[in-house]
């Protein structure tokens, strides 16, 4: 059997191959997960064998791209995706919003409709979420 914490001690540049792998396994990902280096990180967190309990750790990384990566991830539970429509950085947030697994990206497609009735997009343009209430205010534009 081979020894996948061997191959993890090699370099940045081969952790990032087995990281972004599909075939790569669920614990050697949850390894990878704590590496120093970002970009190893940002290619855990875009793997689709990622676990959710990875990218809910993954998801308060200090990287905004890992952060992002984790937003556009299919197995990001809902219950992180909501965390993440309120990161600081507009390119995580807008990522977990279009992520058709949240709540947002529900919403964001009302208020992209421009069959959403006027009143709707009215009371949509008062969300406090910023990617929510910019739509409705754009799709009034667009109706007016």
């Amino acid at each position: 059997m081979f020894n996948w914490k061997k191959k993890l001690l090699l370099t940045t540049q081969n952790k990032r191959r087995v990281a972004a792998d599909w075939n790569t396994n669920t614990q050697t990902l949850d390894i990878l997960a704590s590496d120093k280096n970002a970009d190893v990180r940002y290619d855990v967190a875009t793997n689709i064998n990622t676990s959710a309990s990875v990218l809910e750790v993954l998801a308060k990384d200090n990287d905004w791209g890992v952060r992002k990566a984790v937003a556009e991830n299919p197995n990001t539970k809902l219950i992180t995706l909501d965390c993440l429509t309120n990161d600081m950085q507009w390119q995580v947030r807008s990522s977990a919003a279009s992520n058709p697994c949240s709540r947002t990206s529900k919403k964001l497609a009302v208020a992209q409709k421009t069959s959403t009735s006027i009143p709707v997009l009215e009371y949509m343009v008062e969300y406090e979420e910023e990617i929510i209430s910019a739509a409705a205010k754009e799709t009034l534009k667009r109706r007016i």
